[in-house]
């Protein structure tokens, strides 16, 4: 019963996109790629250089960045679990453990269904963002608790893809032999957690393209957000013809994660929850209003807020 349930193969393999062969001179051996790279680096350069059944196509600098990348995260990672602080969890918190929640669901469902390039994608290059994110959040202030939590249960994801730096990181936090006799993690994911800080993402990238094309300093931007059920009127068609027309265009552009929480998510609340991290990322004053505060000269000029896109306007 413990024998794999299903083996997966790739197509040919290639080297820097050419067919690998003695009289091209570019034959590279398992034990010389390992010796160069080292395995993990090797597997998950590997794993996520093609589909199923695609042919594969090593790169060495894919590899070489990311042995690289490997030994700088447990760098980071070492670095920041001496020197995090314990403190009361807060919402970014809470976001990068809800996270790994959604990541651990998501490689398990590409591993079911043989999608290995997803998987490792997810388990190693997304997380890694991830942290990225959270601790740009943070403002470097990171939660040690927090961050042991994190590091067990990437250390558990990334072992069937790169188990050397699995176990690595997990002898930083773990309470058993081996990283391997873990069992897989299981955590309620809140979807309505990522949606908000997706939505604070996508207005803080609106805003730096605005303030990209505008000529001068503004002296601060003013931002209209729907509360939820602002939102869900738009869904309703309880809204103007017009208005609900350039809403389904918007809709399009939307991921789907995004489209299943309009008229769940206050968008006002959560703006102005995340002001701050708002205006250091933008770099300028930020005034969050709600509709009804919006003037008539500027519903006139076509800014109207939509779901998950709130209308930015310029003082």
């Amino acid at each position: 019963e413990l024998w794999p349930r299903a083996i997966a193969i790739n197509g040919m393999l290639r080297i820097e996109g050419e067919k690998m062969s003695k009289s091209k001179g570019n034959v590279i051996t398992i034990d010389e790629a390992v010796s160069q790279f080292g395995a993990d680096a090797l597997r998950i350069s590997l794993l996520s250089s093609s589909e199923y059944m695609d042919d594969a196509n090593f790169k060495r600098d894919y590899a070489l960045s990311t042995k690289l990348r490997l030994e700088k995260i447990l760098s980071d990672l070492k670095q920041d679990l001496s020197s995090a602080t314990r403190r009361e969890r807060n919402y970014y918190d809470n976001w990068l453990i809800n996270s790994m929640a959604k990541v651990s669901m998501d490689v398990s469902q590409y591993m079911n269904s043989m999608n290995i390039k997803a998987a490792v994608t997810e388990a190693f290059f997304v997380v890694d963002n991830l942290y990225r994110k959270y601790k740009k959040y943070t403002d470097e202030q990171a939660n040690a608790d927090v961050i042991r939590e994190f590091s067990k249960l990437w250390s558990i994801i990334i072992a069937p893809f790169a188990p050397f730096f699995a176990e690595e990181l997990y002898s930083l936090v773990g309470t058993k032999e081996s990283v391997f006799y873990e069992r897989w993690p299981e955590i309620g994911y809140d979807e309505r957690l990522d949606a908000e800080m997706e939505a604070v993402e996508r207005l803080i990238e609106d805003v730096k393209s605005v303030l990209k094309v505008y000529k001068g300093r503004p002296n601060g931007i003013k931002i209209a957000a729907l509360t939820a059920d602002e939102a869900g009127k738009f869904e309703s068609k309880e809204v103007d013809p017009q208005l609900y027309g350039k809403y389904i265009k918007h809709r399009f552009t939307l991921p789907e994660s995004l489209v299943r929480m309009v008229g769940k998510v206050d968008e006002l609340e959560v703006y102005r929850k995340h002001q701050a991290l708002i205006e250091k990322e933008t770099g300028v004053k930020i005034s969050i209003i709600a509709l009804n505060d919006l003037k008539s000269e500027e519903r006139a000029k076509g800014k109207f807020p939509l779901p998950f896109k709130p209308a930015i306007i310029i003082m």
